[in-house]
């Protein structure tokens, strides 16, 4: 995605609170590519990946109620949780927008995979990603869970089959 289909990407409101919605454990989650947008202009400019988590059962993991200490809301009304990664406009090699779009499966071109900069938001959205959670502290000092890495789907089980080797 580059400034040429950045009309592709809406821009996402401005966040309205400062609690965490959701908290996870840290650790490797699956989840999905479900939103691309972008907020901020000029030097503040800066992409926004959501993406929406799975359990070891493989199905979404879902906000508390608040029978344990989560929202007011109905068991069957409960969101799926979705974390948010804000990255800086840069493809540079070893920034974190090129290490999110190069963990996401790409489409072909005739000349083979397509290129990272080509790729727009109905390419990417929906697409499967392994993502490391940790809880860390802001400025203010409140605690959230903040996708840290972004890999691709099967890079944690290789490693982890290296590992056992």
């Amino acid at each position: 995605m580059n400034k040429q289909n950045l009309s592709l990407v809406k821009n996402a409101p401005a966040p309205k609170t400062v609690a965490p919605w959701f908290r996870l454990a840290d650790g490797f989650y699956d989840a999905q590519l479900v939103d691309v947008t972008t907020s901020g202009a000029g030097d503040a400019f800066r992409f926004r990946y959501t993406f929406r988590i799975f359990g070891a059962d493989g199905l979404p993991i879902k906000e508390k109620n608040v029978d344990v200490g989560g929202r007011k809301t109905k068991t069957e009304n409960l969101k799926d949780v979705t974390l948010i990664r804000t990255t800086s406009p840069s493809m540079q090699e070893g920034s974190k927008r090129r290490q999110i779009l190069s963990a996401l499966p790409r489409g072909r071109d005739l000349l083979g995979s397509m290129p990272l900069e080509q790729m727009t938001p109905d390419d990417i959205i929906g697409s499967p990603v392994q993502v490391l959670v940790l809880n860390q502290k802001n400025r203010s000092g409140q605690v959230f869970s903040n996708i840290t890495e972004v890999f691709s789907p099967d890079l944690k089980k290789q490693n982890l089959r290296n590992v056992n080797s």
